[in-house]
């Protein structure tokens, strides 16, 4: 009588498996990643048309903006967070979304992190609105929202804009951004001259005061800089 050994794999044919397996996930895990970023570039720059609409609404009914927004505008005082104001009184969009790409390293957990905004604000009783808005995401690589929320219009920090772009990878630099209202504020030094941070009608008449809003490598004076999406 003869008797047959149970088959099985050798350690030779084990390593071999485990080797193919972690090829395979080397090779997907970095697309489902980057799916992942496409996924989040499209939500943000589908929420950044809806608060552009919202903001056009409002000021279709106020004639001006809403001012500046800090990123976690729901722990600040109210004159830093200009978007809820586009929830209350009136509704003109039903919530105001959380940044999909907002750096929380700084924020603890229960924190919302929103969306920048910002704009020169105007003088007089209504110092917390202005006739500008600008609202951003920081994008993939994090380090592209170089915009001043008091002052959009000019010196934004590191001196320019860079528009995000998916054609140099999906982490590449520069952040998304939407820009609206009245062109002749876009590139005129609201930051130190007098009043400070104000859109004051008097500054339009100087010359010296426009210093230009670089976006991609264009200079932008006395004109509304272009979506940095389509």
């Amino acid at each position: 009588m003869t008797t047959s050994r149970p088959k099985g794999f050798t350690l030779i044919e084990l390593l071999i498996v485990i080797a193919i397996i972690l090829i395979l996930i080397a090779i997907a895990l970095p697309n489902f990643l980057e799916a992942q970023i496409r996924a989040r570039v499209v939500k943000a720059n589908s929420e950044l048309r809806s608060l552009g609409t919202a903001l056009e609404t409002y000021y279709l009914d106020w004639n001006f903006y809403p001012f500046e927004s800090e990123v976690n505008m729901a722990q600040q005082s109210r004159n830093e967070r200009g978007l809820l104001r586009l929830t209350t009184p009136n509704s003109y969009i039903s919530s105001i979304p959380e940044d999909p790409f907002a750096n929380s390293d700084n924020f603890p957990p229960s924190t919302i992190l929103t969306y920048y905004g910002g704009g020169c604000k105007t003088t007089g009783v209504l110092a917390d609105w202005g006739p500008i808005y600008a609202v951003w995401s920081q994008g993939p690589a994090q380090n592209g929202a170089r915009i001043r929320a008091t002052h959009p219009n000019v010196h934004p920090l590191g001196g320019a804009i860079i528009s995000y772009s998916p054609t140099n990878g999906t982490r590449s630099e520069g952040s998304m951004h939407l820009f609206t209202g009245e062109g002749a504020w876009w590139g005129l030094d609201t930051t130190n001259s007098q009043p400070r941070n104000v859109c004051d009608p008097a500054k339009i008449k100087n010359p010296s005061l426009y210093v230009g809003l670089v976006v991609d490598s264009q200079i932008y004076v006395g004109q509304r800089p272009p979506n940095s999406f389509n």
